[in-house]
C-alpha cells in the first residue's frame, strides 16, 4: 500500500523540492547529474517508448502532451520533435527556464507552453485535455502519487495515453539482491565526492575539527541535507562539494527513500479510471558492469506503466 502522509509532511514534501529545484545552479547542472539522463540505455528506453505511444495514438492532426514534473524537458523534447503541442508543468521555475531555453534553440518554442505549479492542483484545476500524459521520475517526490495519477487519468482524451518510467518499486517487492544492487550502485557514485569532501575538510579545519563539526551535524549519524550535485547519481543528484541547499533528501526523495512506489495501486487506480494498463518493471544501474549484472540476474527495481484510455 502507498504510504500515507499527513498535511504537515505533505508541505513540507513540496517545498523541500521547492528549495532544491529553484536553485538555478541546480537546474544549469541537472542535464550533467542526473542520472537518467546521463545514462545512454535509459535514453534508448525513452526513444523507443515515445515511438511505441506515438503508434499507439495513430494518425492524426496535432497531439497534445502534459509532461508533468518535466524538468529540464528530456521527455518533452522528444515528444515536440515528433509534432506534439506541450506543456511542461514543474514546481520549478528554474527548471522550466532550462527546458524554454532548449525549446528556442530548436525552434519549438511556439509549440510548447510551461507552467510553475503544484501537480495536483494543476491537474484539479485545468480544463485541458491532453492525447499524452507523462510522469518521468516524479512520482516519488509527490506526497499522494496515486491521488495525482487519478487526477491525470481524468484529463486524458479518448485514446490517450498515460506514461510512467523510472519510479523505484516498493522494496519488498523487487528483492534483497536487487536491493543490494541498487546500494551498491549508489555507494559507488557517491563516494568519489565523499572522499573529496572529507579531504577538503580535513584540509580546512584539520582532522579533529573536521571530525567534531560532522559529529555536531549529524544528529543521530545522519546529515540529509543535499549540496549541489557535481556528478551523475540517481535521478536528481549528490551529496557533493559546493554551495549549500536547505534541501533535505529525505522529503526531497520522500516515497524513494521509504521503500518506493507501490506499482500495484497505481496500476488499479487507473483501471478503475477505465484504462487498459500495460505495467513492466526493469532496472538498471549507473555503472554499466552492475547495469549489465542486473540485467543478467533479472533484477526489477524500477516501474514502467503505459496506460491508454478507449477511443
Amino acid at each position: 500500500m502507498p504510504r500515507q502522509v499527513d498535511d504537515a509532511t505533505a508541505r513540507e514534501i513540496v517545498e523541500h523540492n521547492r528549495r532544491l529545484h529553484e536553485d538555478a545552479r541546480y537546474a544549469a547542472d541537472y542535464d550533467r547529474s542526473c542520472g537518467i539522463l546521463a545514462h545512454p540505455w535509459e535514453r534508448r528506453v525513452f526513444r523507443r517508448d515515445v515511438e511505441a505511444i506515438c503508434t499507439l495514438l495513430g494518425p492524426g492532426g496535432e497531439r497534445r502532451l502534459l509532461d508533468v514534473g518535466c524538468g529540464t524537458g528530456s521527455l518533452t523534447l522528444l515528444f515536440l520533435e515528433r509534432g506534439f503541442a506541450a506543456v511542461g508543468l514543474d514546481l520549478a521555475r528554474a527548471m522550466l527556464a532550462q527546458l524554454e531555453a532548449k525549446a528556442r534553440e530548436r525552434g519549438f518554442a511556439d509549440r510548447l507552453r510551461t507552467e510553475a505549479a503544484e501537480a495536483a492542483a494543476f491537474l484539479a484545476a485545468t480544463p485541458d485535455t491532453f492525447d499524452v500524459i507523462t510522469f518521468s521520475a516524479i512520482l516519488h517526490h509527490l506526497p499522494d502519487y496515486v491521488a495525482t495519477v487519478r487526477l491525470a487519468a481524468a484529463r486524458l482524451r479518448p485514446g490517450g495515453v498515460l506514461y510512467i518510467i523510472h519510479e523505484p518499486s516498493l522494496g519488498t517487492r523487487v528483492g534483497l539482491v536487487a536491493r543490494a544492487l541498487e546500494r551498491l550502485d549508489k555507494g559507488l557514485a557517491e563516494l568519489p565526492a565523499f572522499l573529496r569532501r572529507q579531504w577538503r575538510d580535513c584540509r580546512q579545519l584539520g582532522f579533529r575539527a573536521a571530525l567534531a563539526a560532522k559529529l555536531r551535524r549529524r544528529p543521530g549519524g545522519k546529515d540529509t541535507r543535499c549540496l549541489l550535485p557535481e556528478r551523475p547519481s540517481g535521478c536528481c543528484a549528490q551529496k557533493t562539494a559546493g554551495v549549500f541547499s536547505a534541501a533535505d533528501w529525505v522529503l526531497v526523495d520522500y516515497h524513494a527513500k521509504h521503500g518506493g512506489c507501490d506499482e500495484e495501486a497505481i496500476a488499479a487506480a487507473l483501471r478503475e479510471a477505465g484504462l487498459s494498463v500495460d505495467l513492466r518493471r526493469y532496472d538498471s544501474k549507473r555503472h554499466r558492469l552492475l547495469h549489465h549484472l542486473a540485467r543478467l540476474l533479472h533484477t526489477k527495481r524500477m516501474i514502467r506503466i503505459v496506460a491508454q484510455r478507449p477511443p
